[in-house]
Formats: C-alpha cells, structure tokens, sequence
C-alpha cells in the first residue's frame, strides 16, 4: 500500500510513499470525503524515512486511529465515534497503513 501526497497549491502535482518506509506527519488537518473517497486535506505533510537512524516512530498509544471505508460506513469513523467527517485535528500521522490523530481537548470557556 502507498499514501498518496497531493499538493493542490502547485498544480495539482503528486507523489506516493510506500506505507513500510515512510511515515507521514501532517499540520492542521481536515477529514474529507467525496465520491466514495476519503482524504485529509492539511497545511503541510513532512515525509520521514523509517530507515533514517534520527527516525522515530510516532507515539500512538494516546492518539485515535481515523479509517475510511465506504463499504462500512458513509463517514470517518473512529471506534468511539461512527462519524468524523470534517473533523480538525492539529497534528496526524501515518503509521504502517493506519491514520491517527489525537483531538486536542477544548477548554470549557471555549465551549
């Protein structure tokens, strides 16, 4: 399985990244769907190289794992949540072939 990176500020252009080497960090995410397809749309998306010695997996034990699967469900879906569509997330990251984020919590004056 291979991410695929789009970069719509410059064309339209894009690349993949194989799911066994590369671990993916993104800033300022959006869950997205349309046309049976689901996507995050972010500000930014660094690559890092699990071969890299300076490499270091992602911490996932207090983050959410985010799926998509039309044939399951219309929405993003976490196992807590059936529908996550449009959700923000400040930070997520690829690890393996699986999607994670953690919802930062809102402070009560802000609710």
């Amino acid at each position: 399985m291979k991410w695929q990176v789009r970069d719509f500020k410059n064309g339209g252009t894009f690349e993949y990244y194989t799911t066994d080497i590369c671990s993916l960090e993104m800033t300022n995410c959006t869950l997205q769907k349309g046309n049976y397809q689901g996507w995050v749309d972010c500000d930014m998306v660094d690559v890092n190289y699990t071969r890299d010695p300076k490499f270091v997996a992602p911490n996932i034990k207090n983050m959410y794992k985010y799926s998509y699967d039309p044939k399951k469900s219309d929405y993003w879906f976490t196992r807590r949540n059936s529908n996550e569509d449009n959700r923000e997330l400040h930070k997520m990251h690829t690890h393996k072939k699986s999607l994670y984020g953690k919802v930062l919590k809102v402070h009560p004056k802000h609710i």
